[in-house]
Parts: structure tokens; C-alpha cells; sequence
């Protein structure tokens, strides 16, 4: 599995070891901060991800991870909670290079990161440090976990503000920006696509939340094309790698197989998407083949035989992405659907199934949107199913997306495996690192002295 090297001790987080704030220009900490991100999120996506929404299990050895099982360890996010705090101090550091210069657009830049990474690790996590966090040079070596509520607040406000900061007659630097060469409108559409996707989440918990969003539809720029795209453009040429290319055979694939809930509903549809990311079954009759999320553990599969990753998912340039055009085209439909926007929800999903191909430079089968399985028919229940499993198949390497978005609707309906643990209920949240009780004792027992002084997957996050 990949794995980013990253402190987790927030004595060391809360400082800039490589002292990057001593960089006048904020465009030459951008690309290194994106790619940081970037890595951190295909970590999140495989180990995490991917593994508890039945995207890919691993299985061919006795010290593979059980997240499948829907066991979750202090172990699970760390990696993902260390790197992330590492990547919002340099984050930090190109704000404050930003606002020195007066430089509006990477000011908004670094705002949009920002909330980017904490609406993330809440997420993931629930509380977490964040208005005292990677604030070390102020004395806060230990700081308080703040309520979810509290971060969504603040990191909805960071973007409102950044929305309004781009500013189109000036420019950015293309050399160093790997995700939209310089385009302060994408950069805009981005950060109003986020507030979006983060405006749903709460939607439940927050009553004007639907409003502001159908405002900012109506009235703010939003991606609007897979060009859109916020896509880490790996080049392959050092140091921006696809982080996969450095994995061995038996890390990024051999030890992995895609679930029977993956394979099964493309091989229903003729889905080339299949194609694009999968391997061919290596025994009788070919094809593709999956293997059940969930399995005993005294169950072997021969790997080498299933369905999993493609090598050539190494090297793509496709693979790393923040947010996408279809994922607003979903969000849309959803709302078409419930009657709180104009438009036709069959025509929004369609578009994002269509943006989902285009992606991935894919061709979409002729016949493909009026496929049983695929076709926008039945109920506002079935139709709401059929968005949430298009979402599902977009969210593919998109980080844990899918997990939150399961959390939220219940949807897609996954199956229950034989050996799931967890009284077979998917967990609701991971568990926070060992280092945070060992360097951050006092506000560790804080913060789980609200679930009842367990570190408790089960313990619903606000929204």
C-alpha cells in the first residue's frame, strides 16, 4: 500500500521543517502542496476508500488489511491524519505568502485547499484540531479538537470568501500549477464545486444550506465540462510521478482484487469503465471476475487470477482528483429530482455519466443510457438509487467520497459479507491515531468523553 512519510506528533507538525514560508512567491509552493495532496488522497482512496466501499479488498495474506471486515484500527487514518496536518502547515505557509504580497488569487487558492483538507480529515475522523492546529509558534503544541459543526462553519465561510477573491484580470503562474495551468476561473469553479459538495452534506443539519446552494448554481461559475476537472495532471517526469508508478506488482495489485459489487453491476451493463481499470480474469471463460467484500478469513482467493487493477492506472494521468464536473452534474440530478432546482434530473444524470466517460477519455456506448440498470425509470426512489450508483462508479480512486456520500443517503445498497464484523454495520467514522493520545493526551480524552470515553466508530459525525 502506498504509504507517505509524515510525522504525526504535533510538536513536529506545528512546525515547517523545511521552512518554506522563506519562499517570497506563492506559485512556487503550489505545485509541491497539490502533489502532497494529491498522493495523500490516492493513499485514502485504495486503503480506506475503496476497501470499506467494496471497490477492492485485499486477500492473499494473513497481515492484509481487515477494513473490509469493517475492522478499524487506531492504525487505519494515520498515515491520512499525519500527512494531511504536514500538507495544511505548508498550506498555511502559502496564505501567508500570499497575503504578503497581496495576492488575491493565491490567497483564494490556499483557502480552497484549506477547507479542502479539513472538510476531509472531519469527515473521516468527526472533531479534530483545527483553530488551534499548526499553530506551534503561537504555544499551541496540543491543540483542542473543534467540533465538526464548528469546521464546517468555518470552512464553508473560508470559501464563500474565496470565491470572491479570484480575480480574473490577474494571473497565475502555469509552470506551477499541475492541476489547471494557471486558470483563476477553474480555480474559481472548484472552490464553489467544493462549497456545493460540502452544502449537500449538511443540508440535513443546516435549513438555509439548500438555498445557498441553489444560489450558487444559479449565480456563481461551477465546473462545467470534464475540463474542468480538478485532476492532478501527474507529468511522470520527477518529481511530479504518479505515486503508484514506485509501487511493487505485489502492493499495487497482486494482493488486491475488485469486489463482486464492482464487477458484477459493470459486466451487467457492458460498462468500459470495467476495461479501462480492470484486469481480465485469468481462469475459465475469462471475462472479469470479483471476489465477495467481507470474506472469512480463512478463505484464500488466488489474486493472480482476479479482476484488479490495471498497471497502466500507474502511470495515468487520470487517477488523482479532488472534485469533477460529474459529481456537480449528480448533485444537480438529486436536486432535479426532489424538485428544488429547474431542469431535468434525467438530463443532469445523463450529463454526469457522460462526464464520468469523458474523464477517462472513455466512449460512451451507444446503447449504454437506456440499458436496464442504467436507464433513468421506476420510482424517485429507483432514480434516486440509479444517481447514487453512478456517484459510486465516478468516486472510483476519488479518495473517500463514496463513503461519505453512503453515509449521508444509505446508498448504494451494498451487500453484507459473510465475515463482516461490527454487528455487520458499516462504520460511521475511523478511529483517531495512537499518536494523538500519546502527544495530545488531554484533548484526546475530551473528545472521546462525548462518545462515552470509547473511541467509537459507530459515533454518528454532525452531519
Amino acid at each position: 500500500m502506498l504509504n507517505l512519510a509524515g510525522c504525526d506528533k504535533f510538536e513536529d507538525l506545528n512546525k515547517d521543517p523545511n521552512q518554506i514560508y522563506q519562499i517570497k512567491q506563492s506559485s512556487s509552493l503550489l505545485s509541491p502542496i497539490l502533489y502532497s495532496i494529491g498522493s495523500n488522497n490516492l493513499t485514502n482512496a485504495r486503503n480506506i476508500g475503496h476497501t470499506l466501499m467494496q471497490y477492492a479488498a485485499a486477500g492473499q495474506y494473513e497481515n492484509d488489511s481487515e477494513l473490509h471486515r469493517y475492522v478499524v484500527l487506531n492504525s487505519t487514518g494515520s498515515g491520512y491524519w499525519g500527512n494531511s496536518y504536514r500538507n495544511l502547515t505548508n498550506v498555511e505557509d502559502m496564505i501567508n505568502v500570499a497575503r504578503d504580497n497581496d495576492d488575491s488569487n493565491y490567497l483564494a487558492v490556499g483557502l480552497t485547499l484549506r477547507a479542502y483538507i479539513y472538510s476531509m480529515l472531519t469527515d473521516l475522523f468527526g472533531d479534530v484540531p483545527f483553530s488551534e492546529a499548526n499553530k506551534g509558534a503561537e504555544g499551541y503544541l496540543q491543540p483542542k479538537f473543534d467540533s465538526q459543526q464548528e469546521i464546517y462553519t468555518a470552512i464553508l465561510a473560508d470559501l464563500k470568501t474565496a470565491s470572491g477573491l479570484f480575480d480574473t484580470q490577474k494571473t497565475m503562474d502555469a509552470g506551477s500549477d499541475i492541476i489547471y495551468k494557471g486558470s483563476v476561473i477553474r480555480w474559481q469553479k472548484f472552490c464553489n464545486s467544493l462549497r456545493i459538495r460540502l452544502l449537500l452534506r449538511i443540508s440535513s443539519k443546516v435549513n438555509t444550506a439548500k438555498a445557498e446552494l441553489v444560489n450558487i448554481l444559479i449565480g456563481e461559475p461551477v465546473l462545467s465540462s470534464a475540463d474542468d476537472d480538478a485532476l492532478l495532471r501527474y507529468t511522470n517526469v520527477s518529481p511530479f510521478n504518479n505515486p503508484y508508478l514506485s509501487e511493487r506488482p505485489l502492493n499495487f495489485y497482486e494482493q488486491w482484487a475488485f469486489c463482486e459489487f464492482l464487477v458484477d453491476g459493470f459486466n451487467a451493463v457492458s460498462d468500459p469503465r470495467l476495461v479501462e481499470w480492470g484486469t481480465i480474469y485469468k481462469g475459465d471463460g475469462g471475462g472479469y471476475k470479483g471476489i465477495p467484500s467481507g470474506y472469512p478469513q480463512s478463505v484464500r482467493y488466488q489474486l493472480a487470477y482476479m479482476t484488479t487493477y490495471r498497471t497502466s492506472l500507474q502511470s495515468s494521468d487520470l487517477v488523482s482528483a479532488f472534485i469533477t464536473y460529474s459529481e456537480v452534474c449528480f448533485i444537480k440530478a438529486e436536486l432535479a429530482l426532489n424538485g428544488e432546482i429547474s431542469g431535468s434530473a434525467q438530463g443532469f444524470y445523463e450529463d454526469g455519466i457522460k462526464a464520468s466517460m469523458d474523464r477517462w477519455k472513455l466512449i460512451l456506448p451507444a446503447e449504454y443510457l437506456i440499458t436496464p440498470g442504467v436507464k433513468f425509470e421506476g420510482t424517485n426512489e429507483e432514480k434516486m438509487e440509479l444517481i447514487m450508483l453512478q456517484k459510486y462508479y465516478n468516486f472510483f480512486l476519488n479518495d473517500s467520497q463514496a463513503w461519505f456520500e453512503k453515509r449521508r443517503t444509505g446508498l448504494p445498497n451494498l451487500p453484507v459479507g459473510e465475515a463482516v464484523q461490527n454487528d455487520g454495520k458499516m462504520p460511521i467514522r475511523l478511529k483517531y491515531p495512537a499518536s494523538v493520545m500519546s502527544y495530545n493526551e488531554a484533548n484526546y480524552k475530551k473528545v472521546i468523553e462525548k462518545m462515552g470515553n470509547v473511541d467509537d466508530i459507530n459515533y454518528r459525525v454532525w452531519w
